[in-house]
C-alpha cells in the first residue's frame, strides 16, 4: 500500500548536485512477484494485493501473480497494469471479488495514462471483475479516463457467460444526466469501448493457473 501525500522531489542526473530538481517521480517496477492476500488475523484485514492509494503515480506492474486480491488504483496518474495473473481475489468481504479497483474522488479527478491490460483475471462463477467509488465513474471522464482492455476474465465453473451488470455500479448517477445503464452483457461492455479486444473463457483447469504463474515469474 502506497500513499502518495507529499511531493516526491530528485534531482534529474543524481550526479550532479547542482542539476536539474524534478516533482514527478521516475517509474517504479513491480514485477515477478507473488503476493498473497491473507493475514493471520483473518481474510477481513488483507484487502487489495497491490494498493496504489492516495494519488500514487508513476508505477509500471507487470508478470506478477496475485492470489485472493487485485489492483487499486485511487487517484494519482500513470499505472500502467499489465501482464499479470489475478487469481480469485475475493479473499477479503470488505474489497469484494475485483480483479481492478479504479477509484476516484470528487476532489482529485485525473487518473490520466492509467490502464489496465492483458492481464487474466480468473474469477468465481457471479463475480465482476472490476470496482470503483468513492466520486465520479473512472471510466467515463472526458480526458484523464482509466483504459481497460486485451485482458482475459476466466470463469471456472460456470455453465453461461456471466452477466455484467455489475458495471452499472460504475455507471454515471442520474444527477450527471446519462441515460440508464446500457449494460447486462459483456457484449454490451464492448460495444461501449471497454476491454474491446478482451475474452471471457468458462474453462480452465488447475495445471494451466500453475503452468502460467510460472511462465510470469520466468518472464
Amino acid at each position: 500500500n502506497s500513499w502518495d501525500r507529499q511531493p516526491y522531489i530528485y534531482r534529474v542526473d543524481e550526479a550532479n548536485s547542482a542539476g536539474t530538481l524534478a516533482i514527478s517521480p521516475q517509474t517504479q517496477l513491480i514485477t515477478r512477484n507473488v503476493v498473497i492476500n491473507f493475514n493471520f488475523h483473518g481474510p477481513a484485514c488483507g484487502s487489495i494485493a497491490i494498493d496504489f492509494d492516495d494519488e500514487s503515480s508513476q508505477y509500471e506492474v507487470n508478470n506478477n501473480v496475485l492470489l485472493y486480491g487485485g489492483v487499486k488504483c485511487f487517484d494519482g496518474m500513470d499505472r500502467h497494469v499489465h501482464d499479470n495473473l489475478v487469481v480469485y481475489p475475493y479473499a477479503s468481504p470488505i474489497a469484494r471479488q475485483a480483479c481492478f479497483h479504479a477509484l476516484s474522488s470528487t476532489r482529485n479527478r485525473s487518473s490520466a495514462h492509467t490502464h489496465f491490460v492483458s492481464n487474466h483475471c480468473v474469477l468465481r462463477p457471479g463475480d465482476y471483475p472490476y470496482n470503483c467509488g468513492a466520486g465520479p465513474a473512472p471510466w467515463y471522464n472526458k480526458t484523464m479516463h482509466v483504459d481497460v482492455d486485451a485482458n482475459i476474465f476466466s470463469f471456472p465453473g460456470a455453465t453461461a457467460e456471466p452477466s455484467w451488470e455489475g458495471a452499472c455500479a460504475c455507471y454515471p448517477g442520474p444527477k450527471t444526466g446519462a441515460p440508464p445503464c446500457p449494460y447486462k452483457t459483456f457484449a454490451d461492455w464492448q460495444a461501449q469501448g471497454h476491454d474491446v479486444h478482451s475474452s471471457i473463457q468458462l474453462s480452465l483447469s488447475n495445471a494451466a493457473v500453475i503452468a502460467e504463474a510460472k511462465a510470469h515469474l520466468a518472464a
